[in-house]
């Protein structure tokens, strides 16, 4: 029997970083609004959920023009308030101010993203909350691998002013903290028992990893060219990133007209940032053809790091 809603369509990453479209989920006639996804369940109309995530999408174009701003111009308030400071410290308060604007921008996006609790919040509950998805949680060891990554590379850098590295590594490890204070918050949101579920769901996504791992080989014996093209799908979607970065910052040398090694610190982490962003877009594809020929991420085979 029809619903009477349009083919489901899957969601892009720009959906899931606006934060709203996640937040619905599909029924007879309309749709089920949950806050957070797993909050209680309200139940809205296709055109008003089609509005609430337009709203949305908005709210994010809106939050990255705004941290292209805000972050030129915090870069040069700091420059010039600490013209008579020494490089390298003035490398780290440009890097620590760009990481809480950021950081302002992040929540005032979550904000909006909060939007349709808010205008819903009348509305009578069709069904209880339920635990959150325990899936895919980050744990501090990523975190902080992750963070020491960053770290490394601005430690290798050979082209640009020693300053840079400087506030380039000072923004990866202000992320860090912030990305682990924002797991301490997540896990203290939760009960004790909710706590111990997310530990067994956990274990229990480990455990059915395996398992459908065993029925997909089992089914598709692993193939002597998966291995290679995995490799090599890896290899090009790293080109592929490294491509939007060098295309991204080309594109801000042209605007600035300058180039790479002399290129100011605010316009080339507005540019590094628009590159991931790009390449991240490239790369989603690619992968997900690279998973219908193979049955394996190539993204995924490197998921090896013990998380805790």
């Amino acid at each position: 029997m029809s619903n009477g809603l349009p083919p489901r369509k899957r969601l892009m990453p720009i959906d899931r970083w606006a934060g709203v479209a996640t937040q619905f989920e599909r029924t007879d006639g309309g749709y089920l609004f949950r806050r957070h996804g797993h909050g209680p369940a309200i139940r809205v109309a296709m055109a008003e959920r089609d509005a609430f995530v337009a709203a949305g999408m908005r709210a994010l174009l809106g939050h990255a023009a705004a941290f292209v701003g805000c972050g030129g111009a915090a870069w040069l308030v700091v420059r010039e308030m600490m013209a008579d400071s020494s490089p390298d410290l003035t490398a780290v308060a440009v890097g620590i101010v760009l990481s809480l604007v950021a950081l302002a921008l992040y929540v005032s996006q979550r904000w909006y993203a909060d939007a349709p609790a808010r205008a819903l919040a009348h509305r009578p509950v069709v069904a209880p909350a339920r635990d959150p998805d325990f899936s895919g949680r980050v744990g501090y060891l990523t975190i902080a691998v992750g963070t020491s990554c960053l770290v490394v590379i601005a430690a290798l850098g050979t082209d640009q002013p020693r300053s840079f590295y400087v506030a380039f590594a000072t923004i990866a490890v202000m992320g860090g903290i912030f990305a682990a204070i924002g797991k301490w918050f997540g896990d203290a949101a939760l009960s004790p028992a909710q706590y111990r579920r997310a530990l067994a769901a956990e274990d229990t996504d480990q455990r059915h990893h395996r398992e459908r791992a065993a029925a997909l080989e089992r089914a598709h014996p692993t193939k002597a060219w998966h291995a290679p093209l995995l490799l090599a799908v890896l290899a090009l979607e790293i080109v592929v990133l490294i491509g939007a970065l060098c295309a991204t910052v080309a594109v801000a040398g042209a605007i600035t007209g300058t180039g790479y090694a002399e290129m100011a610190f605010g316009p080339f982490m507005v540019a590094f940032v628009a590159g991931l962003v790009l390449g991240g877009l490239l790369v989603w594809p690619l992968d997900g053809w690279c998973k219908r020929r193979t049955g394996s991420s190539a993204i995924d085979a490197l998921n090896v790091i013990p998380d805790w």
